[in-house]
C-alpha cells in the first residue's frame, strides 16, 4: 500500500512538473508560411511580448504584441492581401493575439486606416459652442478660460476656476482620473488647488500648507499621488490628490513601477519624468503623427496634427484644426468634438479621462 502511495505521489507530481514546465512561458522563434506569406514569430518572456515580422513580396510588416502568453505555436491563420494603385495591404488574421492591417505607400508604413478614414460629421449635440460628435465612453474637462467644461455621455457640468479670462493655464496636472489646477492669482507661486476628480464629476479645493512656486515641473504620479519638483525651494514634493495634502520626499523617481534614490540636484538641474517602459511611443513628424511600435515605424493619419493630447498603448487623442480625434490601431479614426478657439489656443484646454 505504501509502495502504491509513493507511485502515485511520484506520478502526480511529474504530471503537476509536466503541465507547469508546458504552459509556462519560454522564449522561441518559429518560421512558417501562410497565404503566400513568410512570417517569423517571436516570443520574449522578458519583456512579455511577442514579435511577428510577415513579408510578402520583398516587403516586411512587423508587429509587437503584449498578448498573453499561450503554448501554441503558427498563431497566425490568414493574411488578406489588398493591393490598390500605389497601395499594398494586409490584415492578419490570429484568433490569439491582436493583429491590425498594416499598408505600404510610396515605400512609407501607413495604417490602413490613413488610406480608409471614413469619418462621422453629424453633430449630436452643441454644448457652449462646442459641437459634439461622439463622446467615445470617455470623460472631458474643456477649458473656456474661466471654467472647465466637463462633458461625457450623461453630464455636461462647469467647474469655475477664476473670474476673469485666463488664456494660459500654468503647471496643470492630469491622471488618469484627477486634474490638478493651481490657483492663478499669484504670478509667482500657489498655495492653494483645485483638484477634479473626472471619474466623479466633483471638484474640491484644497489650501497647501507650504507656497509652491511656478518654476516647478511634475515628474509623474503614482497611486493618486503627483510628485512636483520645485526649483525654487529645491525640494521635491508629493501632493496627494485624494485629501490635498503636501509633503516633503527625500528625492526619488518611478522606473518601471520601482522606486529608485536620485539627488535633489539631479531632480533641480534637469527635468525628468518618470519612466515605464511601453511598446508604443508616439511622435510628430513635420505635423504628422507616427507611432513606432518596437521598431517600426507607421504614419497613423494623413491630416496634419497640431498636438497629442494623450496616448495610451493602441488609443492617441490628439488635435487637427479645431477638432478633436481619436485613434485606435484596430478600428481606426473618430472625430469627438470640434471648437473654433482650438485653431488658436489648444495648449492646456483639454484633457481626456477613463
Amino acid at each position: 500500500m505504501k509502495k502504491r502511495l509513493r507511485f502515485l505521489l511520484f506520478f502526480i507530481i511529474l504530471i503537476v512538473v509536466f503541465f507547469f514546465l508546458f504552459f509556462s512561458p519560454r522564449n522561441y522563434e518559429q518560421k512558417y508560411q501562410i497565404s503566400g506569406a513568410d512570417i517569423t514569430e517571436k516570443y520574449d518572456k522578458k519583456v512579455k511580448q511577442y514579435y511577428l515580422t510577415i513579408t510578402i513580396d520583398g516587403k516586411n510588416f512587423s508587429y509587437v504584441t503584449k498578448d498573453k502568453y499561450t503554448h501554441q505555436r503558427k498563431l497566425i491563420e490568414k493574411v488578406e492581401i489588398i493591393k490598390e494603385n500605389n497601395t499594398f495591404c494586409i490584415k492578419p488574421q490570429s484568433k490569439k493575439l491582436a493583429l491590425y492591417p498594416l499598408c505600404y505607400q510610396d515605400n512609407e508604413l501607413v495604417s490602413y486606416y490613413a488610406l480608409n478614414s471614413k469619418l462621422n460629421d453629424n453633430i449630436l449635440e452643441n454644448y457652449e459652442k462646442i459641437n459634439i460628435y461622439d463622446f467615445n465612453n470617455k470623460n472631458y474637462l474643456l477649458w473656456n478660460y474661466q471654467n472647465f467644461i466637463y462633458l461625457n455621455k450623461e453630464t455636461t457640468e462647469q467647474f469655475k476656476i477664476n473670474d476673469t479670462d485666463l488664456y494660459n493655464l500654468k503647471l496643470v496636472y492630469s491622471t488618469n482620473r484627477y486634474l490638478l489646477i493651481p490657483n492663478q492669482e499669484d504670478e509667482f507661486s500657489f498655495n492653494k488647488i483645485w483638484v477634479i476628480d473626472a471619474q466623479k464629476g466633483k471638484m474640491k479645493e484644497y489650501k497647501l500648507n507650504k507656497d509652491i512656486y511656478f518654476d516647478s515641473y511634475y515628474l509623474g504620479d503614482y497611486k493618486d499621488k503627483v510628485y512636483l519638483v520645485d526649483r525654487k525651494n529645491s525640494q521635491e514634493y508629493e501632493i496627494n490628490l485624494k485629501n490635498g495634502k503636501l509633503a516633503k520626499t527625500s528625492g526619488k523617481i518611478l522606473r518601471n513601477n520601482k522606486w529608485e534614490k536620485i539627488s535633489l540636484s539631479k531632480l533641480i538641474h534637469n527635468e525628468l519624468q518618470f519612466e515605464n517602459n511601453t511598446f508604443i511611443t508616439y511622435s510628430l513628424e513635420d505635423n504628422f503623427l507616427y507611432a513606432l511600435v518596437g521598431d517600426t515605424k507607421i504614419k497613423l493619419v494623413n491630416r496634419p496634427i497640431a498636438t497629442i493630447i494623450k496616448a495610451n498603448d493602441y488609443d492617441i487623442y490628439y488635435v487637427s484644426e479645431d477638432s478633436l480625434y481619436y485613434f485606435n490601431f484596430f478600428t481606426g479614426e473618430k472625430k469627438i468634438f470640434s471648437y473654433s478657439e482650438w485653431n488658436f489656443n489648444y495648449q492646456n484646454m483639454i484633457y481626456v479621462f477613463d
